[in-house]
């Protein structure tokens, strides 16, 4: 397992937009598609980094693989569905709400995380007492 070398201050900030928190939570979402900043989006696998939600929670995670790179007009179905959409057209929507400026040529980046584990045992989890 990696080990956290940095500080908190020192890590990555990935925001989340409202609603995301209980996917992640639930490991349901590990996959996220960003407009390309490398300054932020270039992850290498192991890498942790902190996901902002807008729920008001910060939590650390890490990279599983290496960021990957696409151009936003080769965005499949696959990848929509991975990142929890129903359609292709509902995650360029969304791109496009996000970063009102995302031209077909600019470069995506497509980020796989989870949240850290201690042996197979996640570090948060819902429980008997959560509106799940």
């Amino acid at each position: 397992m990696p080990k956290l070398k940095k500080a908190k201050e020192d890590l990555r900030i990935i925001e989340f937009h409202k609603g995301q928190f209980e996917y992640v939570i639930a490991g349901e979402k590990l996959f996220t598609i960003r407009r390309l900043r490398p300054e932020t989006h270039i992850l290498l696998k192991g890498e942790y980094f902190v996901g902002r939600f807008q729920e008001g929670f910060d939590l650390l995670l890490i990279a599983t693989q290496n960021t990957e790179s696409k151009i936003f007009a080769n965005l499949t179905k696959e990848d929509a569905m991975e990142d929890l959409y129903a359609t292709l057209e509902e995650l360029q929507g969304d791109l496009r709400r996000f970063y009102p400026n995302i031209q077909c040529s600019d470069m995506v980046a497509m980020i796989r995380f989870e949240i850290p584990k201690m042996t197979d045992i996640p570090t948060i989890a819902f429980n008997k007492y959560s509106a799940q």
